[in-house]
């Protein structure tokens, strides 16, 4: 009886062990956070090296960091307002990309495919400033003290303690 009895304790534990342990649980935990091959530079060194690498000039850099800013805020502006994501969306992320493609290659000419190449390469490391908070404002001098008559100096509301 107590044979029969652990036998089936111990298939139960063993079945319940392979199914916890399965690959699955791997799969998920690796398909979170995908690879990325991208070497992250600062913006200094990403457009020294970009300058370097295809031959450009600091008008077409600047001109590239122009056009970049532009469709980074319309796309900013886009998903804050809900309109970037899902199939209803398409056209638009699509006519934004064209427009943004177009730009970038009257700009280049035949380089567009090299910066093409070097952004899928490098990423620029986006450095978050930080923001001062404002200090916070005192009491505003306005507020007039009453003074009682009889008395030289005014009333305040708070007591003196004794010391």
């Amino acid at each position: 009886m107590k044979l029969k009895s652990l036998t089936l304790i111990l298939l139960c534990l063993s079945i319940f062990g392979a199914t916890a342990c399965s690959s699955d649980g791997a799969k998920k935990k690796a398909s979170k956070k995908p690879s990325s091959s991208k070497k992250m530079l600062p913006a200094k060194d990403y457009w020294a090296l970009a300058k370097d690498n295809l031959g450009l000039t600091n008008i077409q850099i600047q001109g590239i960091q122009k056009i970049n800013t532009k469709y980074s805020t319309q796309v900013a502006k886009l998903k804050k307002s809900k309109k970037w994501e899902g199939k209803a969306n398409a056209k638009v992320r699509t006519t934004l990309q064209t427009n943004k493609t177009a730009e970038l290659k009257k700009l280049l000419g035949n380089k567009l495919p090299l910066y093409n190449k070097f952004t899928t390469k490098n990423g620029i490391k986006i450095v978050k400033k930080k923001v001062k908070k404002p200090a916070k404002k005192k009491a505003s001098p306005s507020k007039k003290k009453v003074v009682k008559k009889g008395t030289k100096k005014p009333t305040s509301k708070k007591k003196k303690s004794k010391k």
